[in-house]
Protein backbone atom coordinates (compact mmCIF):
# COMPACT_ATOMS: atom_id res chain seq x y z
CA UNK A 1 0.00 0.00 0.00
CA UNK A 2 1.30 3.43 -0.93
CA UNK A 3 1.60 5.85 2.01
CA UNK A 4 1.40 9.41 0.76
CA UNK A 5 3.78 11.97 2.24
CA UNK A 6 2.28 15.41 2.80
CA UNK A 7 5.21 17.68 1.94
CA UNK A 8 5.63 20.97 3.77
CA UNK A 9 8.04 23.80 3.04
CA UNK A 10 10.35 24.98 5.78
CA UNK A 11 9.16 28.41 6.87
CA UNK A 12 11.55 30.82 8.48
CA UNK A 13 10.59 34.32 9.49
CA UNK A 14 13.63 36.47 8.95
CA UNK A 15 13.68 40.02 10.13
CA UNK A 16 15.54 42.33 7.80
CA UNK A 17 18.36 42.87 10.28
CA UNK A 18 22.02 42.00 10.13
CA UNK A 19 24.88 41.75 12.54
CA UNK A 20 28.05 43.56 11.59
CA UNK A 21 31.50 42.09 12.01
CA UNK A 22 34.49 44.41 11.60
CA UNK A 23 37.47 42.65 10.09
CA UNK A 24 41.12 43.38 10.89
CA UNK A 25 41.72 44.56 7.32
CA UNK A 26 39.08 47.28 7.65
CA UNK A 27 36.35 45.42 5.75
CA UNK A 28 32.96 44.63 7.21
CA UNK A 29 30.93 41.41 7.06
CA UNK A 30 27.14 41.68 7.28
CA UNK A 31 25.50 38.49 8.55
CA UNK A 32 21.71 38.05 8.39
CA UNK A 33 19.96 37.58 11.71
CA UNK A 34 19.04 33.91 12.28
CA UNK A 35 15.25 34.30 12.20
CA UNK A 36 12.59 32.08 13.72
CA UNK A 37 11.58 28.73 12.25
CA UNK A 38 7.78 28.59 12.25
CA UNK A 39 7.50 25.33 10.26
CA UNK A 40 10.24 22.68 10.10
CA UNK A 41 9.09 21.34 6.77
CA UNK A 42 9.38 17.81 5.42
CA UNK A 43 12.96 16.54 5.21
CA UNK A 44 14.25 15.40 1.84
CA UNK A 45 15.51 11.97 2.82
CA UNK A 46 16.07 8.56 1.29
CA UNK A 47 12.96 7.30 3.07
CA UNK A 48 10.73 10.01 1.61
CA UNK A 49 12.27 9.80 -1.86
CA UNK A 50 11.96 5.99 -1.86
CA UNK A 51 8.29 6.37 -0.93
CA UNK A 52 7.84 8.45 -4.09
CA UNK A 53 9.69 5.81 -6.11
CA UNK A 54 7.49 3.06 -4.70
CA UNK A 55 4.35 5.01 -5.60
CA UNK A 56 5.63 5.54 -9.14
CA UNK A 57 6.42 1.83 -9.47
CA UNK A 58 2.88 0.90 -8.40
CA UNK A 59 1.48 3.41 -10.88
CA UNK A 60 3.66 1.99 -13.65
CA UNK A 61 2.52 -1.59 -12.95
CA UNK A 62 -1.14 -0.49 -12.88
CA UNK A 63 -0.68 1.36 -16.17
CA UNK A 64 0.94 -1.66 -17.85
CA UNK A 65 -1.86 -3.94 -16.62
CA UNK A 66 -4.58 -1.56 -17.84
CA UNK A 67 -2.82 -1.15 -21.20
CA UNK A 68 -2.54 -4.93 -21.67
CA UNK A 69 -6.21 -5.36 -20.82
CA UNK A 70 -7.18 -2.62 -23.27
CA UNK A 71 -5.14 -4.26 -26.03
CA UNK A 72 -6.88 -7.61 -25.41
CA UNK A 73 -10.30 -5.92 -25.51
CA UNK A 74 -9.41 -4.17 -28.77
CA UNK A 75 -8.24 -7.41 -30.39
CA UNK A 76 -11.51 -9.07 -29.32
CA UNK A 77 -13.59 -6.15 -30.64
CA UNK A 78 -11.77 -6.18 -33.99
CA UNK A 79 -12.33 -9.93 -34.34
CA UNK A 80 -16.07 -9.50 -33.61
CA UNK A 81 -16.34 -6.64 -36.09
CA UNK A 82 -14.68 -8.76 -38.79
CA UNK A 83 -17.20 -11.57 -38.15
CA UNK A 84 -20.12 -9.14 -38.29
CA UNK A 85 -18.82 -7.56 -41.50
CA UNK A 86 -18.55 -11.01 -43.10
CA UNK A 87 -22.11 -11.84 -42.00
CA UNK A 88 -23.44 -8.53 -43.40
CA UNK A 89 -21.60 -9.11 -46.68
CA UNK A 90 -23.19 -12.57 -46.94
CA UNK A 91 -26.70 -11.07 -46.76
Amino acid sequence: MYNRTIWKDRAVERPYTYTQTNNADGTVNLNPAPGTVSEEGTPVSATNLNTIEEGLQHLSVAHDLAYSELQALLRDAIARIEVLEAQVAAL
